[in-house]
């Protein structure tokens, strides 16, 4: 009682002590802490670049390239068991099945460059996944057109994929634009 009598008579004069200091008002009606609520002004904006399509795109990829190779194996195999081929021992078929796993190896690595290209934002890894979808799309010419023997479920299953790759390329080149044109937007 002996201190509000001292803290009356002392008038606007005294100063309060750091314990005494009236705290801010909490933010209304938020869901972050104090500490949060101090640093809120002092952060970046960051804005989200990546191609939502493009990486649809390459994902139902994963699944696709997957039944694609494995019913060209399959097809392979039907196709030297059911048809004679050119060369000792079968060579062509040989050949044929060493470029669908060649095939299986690019298509892996232009996957994951245009999965990290597009999610870290990074131009060059999306570059690369468009280079390495040149081989995919002339190996699917070959395949359509142009093997020893072409089936028509072949046809069909190269065609899509022909057109999945194409819409691939289509969309990074376009995002890489993205990327580029904010690139040089923040150094101007």
């Amino acid at each position: 009682m002996i201190e509000q009598a001292d803290d009356q008579d002392a008038g606007p004069s005294r100063s309060l002590s750091p314990r005494q200091q009236p705290l801010p008002p909490p933010p209304q009606q938020s869901n972050i802490s104090p500490i949060q609520h101090q640093n809120f002004n002092k952060r970046k904006l960051k804005i989200e670049l990546s191609s939502l399509p493009l990486q649809i795109l390459l994902h139902l990829n994963v699944y696709f390239f997957l039944f694609y190779w494995l019913c060209e194996l399959l097809l392979y195999i039907y196709k030297g068991v059911r048809f004679p081929f050119p060369g000792n021992f079968g060579g062509t078929l040989v050949l044929e099945m060493a470029l669908l796993l060649f095939i299986a190896v690019i298509e892996g690595f232009r996957l994951f460059f245009g999965y990290k290209g597009n999610l870290a934002e990074r131009k060059q890894t999306l570059v690369w996944s468009v280079i390495l979808s040149l081989p995919i799309l002339i190996s699917q010419l070959y395949l359509m057109l142009w093997q020893t023997y072409v089936l028509r479920v072949e046809i069909v299953l190269c065609a899509i994929f022909f057109i999945m790759v194409s819409l691939e390329v289509l969309l990074s080149a376009a995002t890489i634009w993205t990327f580029q044109r904010h690139e040089s937007f923040i150094r101007s």
